[in-house]
């Protein structure tokens, strides 16, 4: 992303103003990508935490049927789903 950026260094080093502005733009820029990697940490999570609460609740049905029906088997209850 910074490969597109230049700066000049000698306006950098004698001109306040410049040397001001890039440095707000660079910080800019770093907290716009260090958002951006964490929203996207967020829905790896919410994914992953969706995940863990249907297979929760499909082993909580299947350990629900096997108490109500302990004779079918692993593969009828499956079916059942």
């Amino acid at each position: 992303m910074f490969s597109q950026f230049h700066k000049y260094v000698g306006e950098y080093q004698n001109n306040p103003d410049y040397s001001q502005g890039w440095n707000d733009g660079r910080e800019e820029c770093r907290s716009e990508g260090i958002s951006s990697m964490r929203q996207q940490e967020l829905a790896i999570e919410r994914e992953r935490a969706m995940d863990e609460h249907k297979r929760t609740e499909k082993l909580d049905y299947q350990d629900m049927v096997r108490g109500a029906m302990p004779d079918l088997s692993r593969e009828e209850i499956n079916n059942l789903n």
